[in-house]
């Protein structure tokens, strides 16, 4: 898809996002899902397409991109929208079922990461955070099968961490982009990013078939590195759902493309 792109456009823009960081076969030579996404920025560079920051010019104007890093945390769901009890247990039952939490690995990251970061956020967890080496050893190398049987409260919290380690790559990029808008007066900002950079930028439950989606739709570490630049517009994807809303003076947009089968629901796409 990506030589396809290049091919056709000019200059093409790209970031992972979570299908990308499946890890299906160990055959395939990529042990985790971390290799798997230096592999991509690799391909990517040989392709052509870019991962960094970049000034181009359209319609006459600078307009810079410039495509963030993260993950999903369950933390960008505040409460804001007033969901019902009944709402959010059917989206924790649904949980049970994402596909992140059995296909992704992270055995550089975790558990290690987690207990130098993230509190465990029930008696489970906590037993969990702390397992003698041997089993640290089998965490590393089980089948997603065994991932999958992690209560849920543990996946939440790993995908905490994840989001951490995606998002601390942003530093740079935000720094060039910021002293980018310093010198050149009137340059526009366009960011974007796989997952979503504001609460506001999801639905609430009540209108989502995936009562869950909230606890996997974006990153507020993401939402709040996106706030403190400001940028004109901060594209996203992964829920699927057309939107446009803005928040904090930043237009969050995202034109869905889904699957065939979401295709034929009714939709219109998004049009800036």
């Amino acid at each position: 898809t990506l030589k396809l792109l290049a091919a056709k456009f000019g200059r093409v823009f790209f970031v992972p996002g979570n299908h990308d960081l499946w890890v299906h076969q160990e055959a395939q030579g990529r042990k985790d899902s971390l290799a798997k996404f230096a592999a991509i920025l690799e391909l990517c560079r040989s392709l052509g397409v870019s991962t960094e920051a970049a000034t181009v010019q359209a319609g006459g104007e600078a307009l810079m991109l410039l495509p963030l890093f993260s993950w999903h945390d369950a933390a960008l769901d505040t409460g804001r929208h007033a969901d019902t009890a009944e709402e959010r247990a059917a989206g924790d039952r649904q949980l049970a079922y994402w596909m992140d939490h059995a296909c992704c690995r992270w055995p550089s990251l975790l558990p290690t990461a987690y207990r130098a970061q993230a509190p465990p956020p029930a008696a489970a967890v906590e037993e969990w955070a702390a397992p003698p080496p041997a089993a640290r050893d089998q965490e590393e190398t089980a089948d997603s099968a065994a991932l999958a049987e992690l209560p849920l409260a543990v996946h939440l919290a790993r995908n905490s961490v994840v989001d951490t380690h995606f998002t601390a790559l942003n530093g740079g990029r935000l720094a060039a982009a910021r002293a980018a808008r310093a010198a050149r007066r009137g340059l526009h900002v366009v960011s974007f990013s796989h997952f979503a950079a504001a609460e506001a930028a999801v639905p609430p439950r009540a209108r989502l078939r995936f009562k869950g989606l909230m606890k996997v739709a974006g990153s507020p570490r993401l939402a709040r590195q996106v706030a403190d630049l400001a940028p004109d517009v901060h594209v996203f994807g992964h829920t699927h759902l057309s939107r446009s809303t803005f928040h904090r003076g930043t237009l969050h947009a995202q034109s869905a493309l889904m699957y065939p089968r979401e295709r034929k629901r009714p939709h219109k796409l998004l049009q800036v």
